[in-house]
């Protein structure tokens, strides 16, 4: 894991320093999994939804929400038991 003292900063990170954010006022989605994280180690979605922005729906890629899923396999849609948002 990074220390705040460190010479770069994810994405995410960056989002959540940035009070003038365009995406606070918007309702957004996002494609996500477990091993998304900020530079604290905390989970991109729930970062997001604590900091108030309007997280809607979420959209695992290949291998699922969980990062999990075999290759090419479906992954069933549900309920992200982290944020309580429906995963897609």
């Amino acid at each position: 894991m990074l220390t705040k003292e460190a010479f770069f900063q994810n994405g995410i990170d960056v989002l959540l320093a940035d009070k003038t954010a365009l995406l606070r006022n918007k309702s957004i989605a996002l494609v996500t999994n477990d091993v998304a994280k900020t530079n604290e180690g905390v989970s991109t979605r729930f970062a997001l939804q604590q900091q108030g922005f309007r997280l809607k729906k979420l959209f695992g890629p290949e291998h699922g929400l969980q990062a999990t899923g075999a290759d090419g396999a479906f992954q069933a849609h549900g309920k992200d038991a982290l944020t309580g948002l429906p995963v897609v």
